[in-house]
C-alpha cells in the first residue's frame, strides 16, 4: 500500500488505542460492599447477601431458628416441620393420624392422608367397598369396573351387547358394527337408499353431492338446476 494512504490509517489506530487506555483507565472498578454486618457475604452485584441460616433484616442478619420438631428449609431463610408435624402459626404440631391413614410431608391441610382401598370419611378413612368385577383406581381411592361391565350405583352390571356390535374402546358400553345403526339395544341394518353411502362412522349414512336427505331418501337438490 502506498506509505501517503497508510500514514493516516495508522495515525487513528494509534489515536483509538490511546482512547481505549485511557477510558479503562478512568472506569471505576467494582467495589466490594462496605459494613457488611455479620454473618454476611458480598455478592456479584456490589451488595451483601445473608449467609444460609439467617435472614436479612434492615441491615442486619437474624439467625432463622426452627422450632421444636422443624428443620431450615433448603433456602437457608425459612423452616418446615419435620414429617408428621404440621405448621401452626410459628410452631409444629404433631398430626393426629387415624386408623387406616399415614402422615405426609405438607405445610398445609390435615397433613396425612388413607392408605390405599380407603377413603377420607369426615375425620377418619373408611374402607372402599369394591363390588364383584371390580377394583380399585390408580389413586386407591375409588373404583372402576372391567372391561365388559359398567358402574351401576354400588355395583358392576354386564354390558349387554347386541347382534352385530361389539365392545367399544372403555370396555364399559358398546358400538354397531359398520353397516348398522344402533336403536335402543340392538343394531338394525342401514338400508342406504339410492345416490346414498355410509358416512366416516359407519353407523348412518348420508346423500351423494347435488343430493338432498328428505325422510330415508336422497332428492336431487333443486337449488343446482
Amino acid at each position: 500500500m502506498n506509505s501517503n494512504r497508510l500514514a493516516p490509517l495508522l495515525a487513528l489506530r494509534a489515536t483509538l488505542a490511546v482512547a481505549l487506555l485511557f477510558c479503562s483507565a478512568a472506569a471505576p472498578a467494582a467495589q466490594p460492599a462496605a459494613n457488611i454486618p455479620s454473618n454476611a457475604h458480598a455478592n456479584v452485584y456490589g451488595d451483601w447477601s445473608c449467609d444460609h441460616g439467617f435472614q436479612r433484616r434492615r441491615d442486619l442478619c437474624v439467625a432463622v431458628t426452627p422450632p421444636v420438631n422443624a428443620y431450615l428449609n433448603s433456602s437457608g431463610v425459612d423452616w418446615e416441620c419435620n414429617r408428621g408435624f404440621r405448621r401452626v402459626d410459628a410452631s409444629c404440631v404433631q398430626v393426629k393420624v387415624p386408623a387406616n391413614a399415614y402422615a405426609r410431608d405438607s405445610e398445609y391441610g390435615q397433613g396425612w392422608d388413607c392408605n390405599r382401598g380407603f377413603r377420607v370419611v369426615g375425620n377418619g378413612c373408611g374402607a372402599v367397598k369394591v363390588p364383584a368385577r371390580g377394583f380399585l383406581t390408580r389413586t386407591g381411592d375409588e373404583w372402576e369396573c372391567e372391561r365388559g361391565f359398567v358402574k351401576q350405583n354400588d355395583d358392576c352390571m354386564t354390558v349387554v351387547v347386541p347382534a352385530n356390535g361389539y365392545l367399544d374402546d372403555n370396555g364399559h358400553d358398546w358400538k354397531c358394527e359398520r353397516g348398522y345403526g344402533k336403536q335402543i339395544s340392538s343394531c338394525r341394518l342401514l338400508n342406504l337408499p339410492a345416490n346414498a353411502y355410509l358416512n366416516y362412522s359407519g353407523n348412518e349414512w348420508r346423500c351423494a353431492d347435488g343430493y338432498d336427505r328428505s325422510n330415508d331418501r336422497c332428492v336431487a337438490d333443486q337449488r343446482r338446476k
